[in-house]
């Protein structure tokens, strides 16, 4: 079913509002047109009008599959409209159906016959009269209201949510934190402990804290949405009791992450080996799914914590993964399904040379080292190190890196992929690793290539006492995947002395010294240029089906509630197919969502139809800001708010608190408003950051 399926949802009382009052050109009564919309199926729209704008009546018929359905409609339309505050049910004079006016306005009549939901408008007492006359609604019922399923609402009249948790608040009073959500009418986003950790065995989940939340909801008749552990999507620890280990197997010794955190969790980590090859994770999805499915205050899914970057550095994350078979597999089976490559076509375009491969199981997922000029003259530096522990600086105070520690009996014999070395990440922490190495007379070495984890910061490199420059890209928004190093000035023919400052780091994958210089796509090799493309391409697919699996797996358990995508970053070009074809929308945070950029998800989304969710990133610091950043998400049509960190963020402040109650009817147009959209075209893929272009931040 189209986005229309739910998307539309949200308009429905604002598009036909403005068909009975303005004079848009929309369809005559010979002209009717039909949508799609999740849950309530296809509707037949007729509009018909008498008289001329600006004093013309309308009569607008929606027809359903069943009455059923049409009550389902109805009874959206009739919440959408009340919940602007301004208009009102009329109970004088008797007329069939639903009443409702508006000041200086006119009035509306709103019946049910059957499968068809019938709304009238007229601005004088006579008209009215005369419509419903011609549209036979002496049989009209009135409209039921609330039986619609409130998770219709998330995108207008449960758009602005409050945080149950988060941000290092804890609840002091939850009843109280309750009930002033339900005073204000707001929503909750709420952690129900379902993480992949709570599927203790096979088919079996825990679902105690699922199930007192929603009992909370149903006693304060508060709608919630899902949130997410806040930390890296993981692996049921169970699964470690009966499946093999490891789960993974990278190329190059390479770390997913320098932090040890995360790290630990790689082994079942998101967009992971584990991950997509794990039909224990998505059975987890799916009955948790089930399990919300028939609560009628539940309205919206968490499909993922936050994606990967997107950036250059994402081709980290393959390289973590590619010695597992299983992706091995993938990639062979990508390369002949998607790309539409034969054994030739791969030898020809990745090797340059067509007889390059005698079978498929000879195709693997390429090296990073393939463009960074390592060959046999190559010296190699992975493996057996010294290392030593500084703390409180002492290695910057006592010149470690300089040499001037060298005397010290604290030295031992570590391997430089340790990944204990993390232990010295934080503070004023380091951990110092050196060597010798020799370099043959006429070696032409003139630079050093250090592999990166994901996000990690660069090393602090010398080599005979003199620091090496880095000449990769360190820019933040978006930093080169390889750590290279000019270290042609300081090193010799003979042996030479390299030290390294980790930071806690430890060596992220290969380590070695050679003749070539710093790597850009597109290089002058169009073999390496295409085999990178490629593996960029294979890599935005391999994150794209693990997104979709998460999605097919919620779907299997719960069909219509709305999908989150948090955080996608650049992968929004790949994104938006996957939230057409499964309902799912993207959200974005922190500087994404506190500050107007061209290049955000929600600017994107909203040109598609797509509906959008923000948030700040984190609690609004004063008044001022948080009126700046509802400010703008009015005048961006933003469909949905989170407000982030625990309720009392806002209630224990006296300032926040006011305001939100002072302008309670302005939070109401959150999600109302159906802006015109601009007829400037910006052209952005979100690919450029994925091949190491910055340029979008020009703007």
């Amino acid at each position: 079913m189209p986005i229309a399926s739910w998307s539309h949802l949200p308009r429905l009382a604002a598009t036909i509002l403005l068909v009975m009052t303005l004079d848009h050109g929309l369809p005559s009564a010979e002209e009717p047109t039909t949508v799609a919309l999740r849950a309530i199926g296809e509707l037949r729209v007729q509009a018909r009008f008498i008289g001329q704008a600006p004093d013309r009546s309308s009569w607008i018929s929606l027809k359903a599959a069943d009455a059923g359905k049409a009550a389902i409609c109805a009874s959206k339309y009739l919440e959408d409209l009340l919940g602007y505050g301004e208009v009102r049910i009329a109970n004088d004079p008797p007329l069939p159906g639903t009443v409702l006016t508006l000041t200086d306005t006119g009035t509306w009549v709103l019946g049910l016959d059957g499968d068809s939901f019938h709304v009238v408008f007229a601005r004088t007492a006579k008209d009215l009269a005369e419509v419903l006359k011609s549209a036979n609604a002496k049989a009209w019922k009135p409209i039921a209201r609330g039986t619609h399923p409130k998770w219709m609402d998330v995108f207008d009249n449960s758009a602005v949510t409050f945080w149950f948790s988060g941000f290092g608040t804890l609840p002091k009073d939850m009843p109280a934190d309750r009930q002033w959500v339900a005073d204000h009418g707001f929503a909750t986003t709420a952690v129900l402990g379902n993480t992949e950790r709570r599927l203790i065995a096979p088919g079996i989940i825990d679902t105690s804290v699922m199930d007192w939340q929603s009992s909370e909801a149903a006693k304060y008749r508060t709608p919630y949405k899902v949130m997410a552990d806040m930390a890296t999507p993981a692996r049921p620890e169970s699964l470690w009791n009966y499946l093999p280990l490891p789960y993974y197997k990278p190329d190059d010794r390479q770390l997913a992450s320098g932090e040890l955190g995360y790290q630990s969790l790689a082994v079942h980590a998101a967009f992971q080996a584990g991950a997509a090859t794990d039909r224990h994770l998505m059975d987890f999805r799916r009955r948790a799914a089930e399990r919300l499915k028939d609560d009628p205050w539940f309205i919206g899914h968490h499909v993922v914590q936050e994606m990967p970057g997107g950036g250059a550095g994402d081709i980290v994350d393959l390289a973590a993964v590619a010695g597992t078979p299983a992706i091995q597999e993938l990639w062979r089976g990508w390369l002949r399904d998607t790309r539409a490559y034969d054994l030739a076509a791969v030898g020809s375009k990745h090797r340059g040379d067509a007889k390059a491969f005698k079978a498929w199981s000879d195709v693997r997922i390429p090296s990073l080292k393939d463009f960074l000029g390592f060959d046999q003259a190559s010296i190699d530096l992975s493996g057996s190190w010294q290392g030593r522990s500084s703390r409180d600086k002492q290695a910057e105070r006592e010149q470690w890196l300089q040499g001037k520690g060298d005397d010290s009996d604290q030295w031992r014999a570590v391997d430089g992929h340790d990944i204990g070395i993390t232990a010295y990440a934080h503070g004023d922490s380091d951990y110092v690793l050196r060597r010798t190495f020799t370099v043959p007379a006429g070696a032409p070495v003139a630079y050093l290539h250090l592999g990166r984890a994901s996000e990690s910061r660069p090393y602090d490199v010398w080599v005979n006492g003199t620091k090496a420059e880095i000449v990769s890209s360190t820019d933040p928004s978006c930093s080169d995947w390889d750590l290279c190093y000019d270290i042609g000035k300081s090193v010799k023919a003979g042996d030479n002395v390299i030290r390294i400052g980790t930071k806690g780091v430890p060596l992220a994958s290969y380590a070695f010294a050679g003749a070539t210089g710093r790597w850009i796509y597109p290089g002058p090799s169009p073999v390496l240029n295409r085999r990178y493309f490629d593996m960029v391409d294979f890599q935005e697919w391999l994150v794209m089906r693990e997104l979709e699996n998460r999605m097919i797996a919620i779907r299997a358990g719960e069909p219509y509630r709305p999908m989150k995508i948090m955080a996608p970053h650049n992968y929004m070009d790949r994104m938006f197919e996957l939230c057409v074809q499964y309902g799912a929308y993207p959200h974005d945070t922190g500087g994404a969502g506190a500050w107007w950029g061209p290049f955000t998800y929600s600017r994107y989304a909203s040109t598609r139809g797509i509906p959008d969710s923000v948030e700040q990133g984190n609690v609004p610091g004063s008044v001022a800001e948080l009126q700046s950043t509802t400010t703008r998400y009015l005048m961006m049509g933003t469909d949905a708010i989170d407000h982030v960190g625990h309720s009392t963020s806002y209630t224990d402040d006296a300032g926040r608190k006011a305001w939100i109650a002072d302008n309670r009817e302005l939070l109401r147009c959150v999600g109302k408003q159906d802006l015109v959209q601009p007829a400037v075209g910006l052209l952005r893929c979100g690919r450029e950051l994925r091949f190491g272009k910055a340029d979008m931040y020009a703007w």
